[in-house]
């Protein structure tokens, strides 16, 4: 009959949309409670009377009411009721003393309720179909024993509940014990326990405010959060209902359940499950927004709910996960007009409502939660997850200017943050100079420091770090010429990254970089305007394993190129200029080094590569901005990256060091067209090549010599396959050389020095053989 019973209970219980009404207690007795509910609608409790406790029983359908007073009696109150109309309660004598009693509604007849003498009994709650009743107890016999939840027998035996003890609620027929815990539990005497968590409202910590102490002989709990629940303790499913019109806190929580799932509260709220089913349809499986700066709200993204059930939707609660490093909000789906504040919305089938969700990541990285749903439906709550990744905030603004050129010199920095506003500004270093930092207030707007150099005529140098409230930090210095005057100010852009950035210029003129981060995803950074400050830093997502290139298209858009950690080409692209970033794709092959990418006189790209096979591989675009061809070797064997640049007629030219340490090169027999053979240039270099094209048309290639200084040749002609000879730029160098080409045509080199700054030299005029003294920019890398 278990199994029956319950069959036949989830058939009536599968819809968990309800009506209720408020029905008037004892007559509107004072201080009027209910405690029991059967399946014939009867309701037992007890109300005040002269300033005494007086047992009530009533039947709201069938008008009929019935005080019930205990003879002899000071007070009497009544429990649970059972479907035969036997309802258990307990009265106080005039002396002080507690009896325990049933009593039958058809008879009028009270039977006293013993235990045996090994037993005290403290307590009555519930009594099932059989006469067996839920009670609290304790073992005379057993000086440490405490109170416990038993079971008294309809031939007057106890059994006692194994485990904790909790206030006891019902029990049904099969001597399943609700106790109103929390969370609450249901025990039987063979000491089986089931929890009720309802889903997604347990956290280590966090008062699990679950009410109920209502149980049916289906073994279905009624209990209460943010509205009403039932838990069907045989299939372990849970359904929400609620009340409409009617808030939380107007009907508590529930007290009694019959077997057709009709519950009520101790003030007299009868909630009557509805015929059919409601079913809830989300519009979305799942939110990702787009990555924010730390601190920043997203843009709103919407959730539609609609009922697609052919019976009423009611919805009580939306709520979200706990996530500390996240803040999230939504708004919609309001109450029904005219129903009272915290009362759930309701959809008529076929109706919907519409959820607006924000997000705020307040730290970097992914971040996650879950939106719940709490309604009527089958699978209540419904979740939907909410993900935003927290990207560094952008950084505060700095401007270095000279205010004074001296002697004695003077620089000023100005800092700022219009967005998160500043939190600090800090002096880390100061050498030959002094600066005095004004208050920070109001904190958005700018603080301007002047450094003041010291002894004329001695290097100077001061350097600031200024942090915004969004935990974003901006580096800058100055070194001031040692002369006084003029000076040389690194800003640093922030990021953690892992490899030698890229950069290029978008259409507009502004510049982009992109580096491998820590986690081998690559990251970008680009300024806001031409020669302006710079956003935050971004993911663009991949898993490489080298350092990318980057390019632009003949139509303006970037493309990056890196060499995957399964060692074949990958690229990304942006789908407009200066736009958003598509997904990497791989163009296959089989890379030994990372790319280098060019533009062919047509505007097509092309990525060249050392292969594994120590030769000089290459793919190229079939059109401008269009599809990708098929690999294809160059006859060069070299042991290291490629460079490359282009003629004067178009024809691309590489460089790369040989197997023998010298400088091979290889060259477009016509512009687009096949590869000559590759030779070599001479030389003794270590590391990798860098070129350029002077502003007469002559290609110029460099490379770190052996002697650790910087090594040039140059093209006797634009276009000619006649070289000079090598020539020593002088220099103590500790990395590959970098080359550029200034708005005047001179040709710039930058390297790394043996104290691990940056130095530069160029060109004293474009096309120049002659080349200014080795100067220093400061920094550390």
């Amino acid at each position: 009959m278990r199994y029956l019973a319950l069959f036949f209970a989830a058939s009536s219980l599968c819809a968990a949309t309800y009506n209720c009404s408020i029905t008037t207690l004892a007559n509107n007795n004072s201080g009027a409670i209910a405690q029991g509910y059967n399946n014939a609608g009867t309701i037992s409790g007890f109300y005040v009377s002269n300033q005494a406790y007086v047992g009530f029983v009533q039947n709201p359908s069938l008008g009929n009411f019935t005080s019930v007073v205990y003879p002899g009696g000071a007070n009497t109150r009544l429990y649970g009721i059972n479907n035969n109309g036997v309802a258990v309660g307990d009265q106080f004598f005039s002396g002080g003393t507690t009896g325990y009693f049933t009593w039958d509604s058809t008879t009028g007849n009270f039977t006293p309720v013993t235990v045996p003498s090994q037993y005290h009994l403290h307590g009555v709650s519930g009594i099932n179909d059989s006469g067996a009743i839920s009670a609290v107890i304790t073992d005379t016999t057993d000086s440490s024993a405490s109170q416990a939840n038993a079971i008294i027998n309809p031939d007057g035996s106890v059994t006692p509940i194994p485990g904790p003890s909790f206030q006891p609620g019902a029990l049904n027929n099969s001597l399943e014990m609700v106790q109103d815990g929390n969370p609450p539990q249901l025990n039987n005497s063979s000491g089986s326990v089931i929890v009720i968590n309802y889903p997604g409202y347990y956290q280590p910590g966090v008062p699990y405010n679950v009410q109920g102490s209502a149980l049916n002989n289906a073994g279905v709990f009624a209990g209460s959060i943010s509205g009403g629940f039932l838990f069907d303790s045989g299939s372990g499913v849970y359904s929400e209902f609620f009340c409409p019109g009617m808030s939380r806190g107007q009907y508590g929580s529930w007290v009694a359940i019959n077997d057709s799932g009709g519950v009520i509260t101790p003030f007299g709220i009868i909630g009557t499950p509805l015929p059919g089913q409601s079913q809830t349809a989300l519009s979305s499986a799942g939110i990702n927004f787009p990555a924010q700066q730390v601190g920043q709200p997203s843009n709103p993204q919407t959730v539609t709910i609609t009922n697609t059930g052919n019976q009423r939707l009611d919805i009580g609660l939306i709520r979200f996960g706990i996530n500390n490093n996240m803040t999230v909000g939504e708004t919609g789906c309001p109450p029904p007009p005219g129903s009272n504040n915290g009362s759930p919305a309701s959809l008529d089938p076929g109706a919907s409502c519409t959820v607006t969700i924000t997000a705020t990541p307040t730290v970097t990285g992914q971040q996650s939660t879950l939106l719940y749903i709490d309604d009527t439906s089958p699978g209540s709550p419904h979740t939907i997850p909410v993900t935003v990744t927290g990207n560094p905030p952008n950084p505060p603004t700095c401007t270095v200017s000279d205010t004074n050129p001296g002697p004695p010199a003077s620089v000023e920095f100005t800092m700022s943050d219009v967005v998160y506003g500043l939190r600090s500004v800090q002096l880390m270093q100061s050498t030959n100079a002094t600066a005095t930092i004004p208050p920070i207030f109001p904190n958005t707007s700018p603080v301007v420091v002047n450094a003041q150099q010291i002894t004329p005529g001695q290097a100077s140098s001061v350097q600031f770090v200024a942090v915004n409230n969004a935990g974003g930090s901006t580096t800058c210095g100055s070194n001031f010429a040692a002369a006084g005057g003029g000076s040389v100010s690194w800003i640093g852009l922030n990021g953690t990254i892992a490899g030698k950035p890229a950069v290029a210029s978008n259409q507009g003129g502004y510049l982009e970089v992109v580096a491998r981060d820590l986690s081998n995803q690559v990251d970008d950074i680009d300024q806001k305007t031409a020669n302006g400050s710079w956003f935050g830093w971004r993911s663009l997502g991949g898993y490489i394993a080298g350092n990318p290139a980057l390019i632009q298209n003949t139509d303006g858009r970037l493309a990056a190129f890196a060499r995957g950690t399964d060692n074949a080409l990958w690229y990304a692209e942006q789908f407009s200029p200066g736009g958003t970033w598509s997904p990497w794709s791989s163009l296959g092959g089989a890379l030994g080094s990372d790319p280098v990418a060019a533009v062919n006189a047509d505007g097509t790209l092309d990525v060249f590569v050392l292969g594994t096979d120590n030769t000089v591989w290459h793919i190229a675009q079939t059109s401008p901005d269009g599809a990708w061809g098929s690999w294809s070797g160059i006859n060069a064997v070299v042991s290291g990256l490629p460079a490359v640049v282009r003629n004067q007629d178009g024809r691309l030219e590489i460089f790369a060091r040989g197997n023998d340490n010298t400088l091979v090169h290889a060259w477009q027999t016509s512009p687009g067209g096949d590869w000559s053979a590759s030779s070599s240039l001479g030389g003794y270099m270590i590391g990798n090549p860098a070129a350029a094209v002077n502003a007469d048309g002559r290609v110029q290639a460099f490379a770190l010599g052996g002697d650790s200084s910087l090594w040039t040749i140059a093209q006797s002609a634009a276009g000619s396959s006649v070289w000079g000879n090598w020539s020593g730029l002088g220099g103590t160098i500790t990395a590959d050389p970098a080359v550029a080409v200034n708005t005047d045509g001179r040709i710039e080199a930058f390297v790394r020095g043996s104290d691990d700054a940056l130095w530069h030299m160029a060109q004293t005029s474009a096309g120049s053989p002659s080349w200014s003294g080795w100067t220093t920019l400061q920094g550390s890398f």
